[in-house]
């Protein structure tokens, strides 16, 4: 919220990061209280209220206009909807994200091991191979 802020507000107005982390705070409460009252007399349209309380939250708390803060919000919601889409998609697709830099076993392969050179020992075993030389 803080960068979309500072890019939407005038020329020579800076926001601070504490104002756009109070603004996000009261834009959770603003949820939390729409779906607990709102939801049940509403239902859907709950989100259009919710929008609303954003921009005015955002408004009042960033001391920006009511364009620049419905701007703001509409960037920042979009944001946070792509963000949840792509969680979403990265949860069904096994939980976390592809790390191309760790190994796909865990194991570190540094060469052949001693119980690959299964084709140069006899099938038999140390006991019977003792007794075959004495």
């Amino acid at each position: 919220m803080w960068f979309v802020s500072s890019q939407t507000a005038p020329f020579g107005r800076e926001i601070k990061l504490s104002q756009a982390i109070v603004a996000v705070i009261l834009m959770g409460l603003c949820s939390a209280v729409s779906s607990y009252w709102l939801k049940p007399v509403i239902g859907s349209w709950r989100f259009l209220a919710e929008f609303v309380a954003w921009t005015l939250v955002v408004m009042l708390t960033l001391q920006l206009s009511f364009t620049r803060s419905l701007v703001a919000v509409i960037i920042y919601f979009v944001v946070m909807v792509v963000a949840l889409i792509v969680m979403g998609i990265i949860a069904k697709s096994g939980g976390t994200a592809p790390n191309p830099i760790a190994a796909p076993n865990r194991r570190l392969r540094l060469g052949p091991v001693p119980w690959s050179f299964g084709t140069l020992t006899s099938q038999g075993s140390a006991v019977v191979e003792l007794h075959r030389s004495a």
